[in-house]
């Protein structure tokens, strides 16, 4: 696969073998049921997976109950019923020690972020070429994380912008929404050297340029909520 697409992540046990398994099982969860069975006909035919679907959360549990279980699932994060991190948390660890590769149109960099870290081994955006997929799931199986290479950059800065303490973040996202250091000392209660001081400590800890591109790279990765 191009360099451009990806960047992976050595899970530090890795143990690829030579070509994947003929009979690797797989689960397909998707709601948009046109895209499942393209996807899920390419992995059964092209790379001798044997593919499985679920359009909703329950039937995504009772497939992993009746199958004992899947070596990779794709699960679309953005499906109706899902709650979040917590349902993406269910499904991985209902499946363990089988892996969960989130499949979606479209994730944050903070979601992503929490997702890896609940066990979710990688996304595969539904951009990506279907050609793709089975190469980035033998990957996975074989015990590598797979990362678009433009979203583990964000990653990294997702990970700066956590640092920012509470009160770095609401004089952030207060500048992002046009406010001046006077109209975000008035609202915080704050003296305007104190706003001052910390958004050089924001633009310090996040990289950036000055408080207009700090800005722009909290709205970029949708940081406010």
């Amino acid at each position: 696969m191009a360099q451009e697409y990806v960047n992976l992540i050595s899970s530090g046990s890795s143990d690829m073998a030579d070509s994947p398994s003929r009979d690797m099982q797989i689960l397909i969860v998707d709601d948009q049921r046109m895209i499942a069975e393209i996807l899920g006909l390419h992995l059964a035919t092209t790379e001798g997976f044997d593919v499985s679907q679920a359009d909703s959360i329950e039937a995504t549990f009772k497939e992993i109950r009746q199958n004992d279980g899947f070596d990779i699932i794709l699960l679309d994060y953005r499906m109706p019923g899902m709650q979040g991190i917590e349902s993406v948390a269910r499904i991985v660890e209902a499946n363990h020690p089988g892996k969960t590769i989130l499949f979606s149109g479209y994730v944050d960099s903070y979601t992503l972020n929490r997702a890896i870290k609940v066990g979710v081994r990688g996304l595969i955006p539904k951009s990506l070429p279907v050609a793709s997929v089975g190469s980035i799931i033998a990957l996975v199986h074989s015990g590598e994380i797979f990362i678009p290479a433009s979203e583990h950059t964000n990653m990294h800065l997702t990970d700066r912008f956590q640092a920012l303490t509470d009160v770095e973040r609401m004089v952030l996202g207060l500048a992002a929404r046009g406010g001046t250091n006077k109209q975000i000392a008035i609202e915080m209660g704050e003296t305007e050297s104190l706003v001052k001081k910390h958004m050089r400590l924001v633009c310090r800890k996040l990289g950036a340029r000055n408080r207009a591109h700090a800005a722009i790279l909290g709205r970029e990765m949708n940081l406010f909520y």
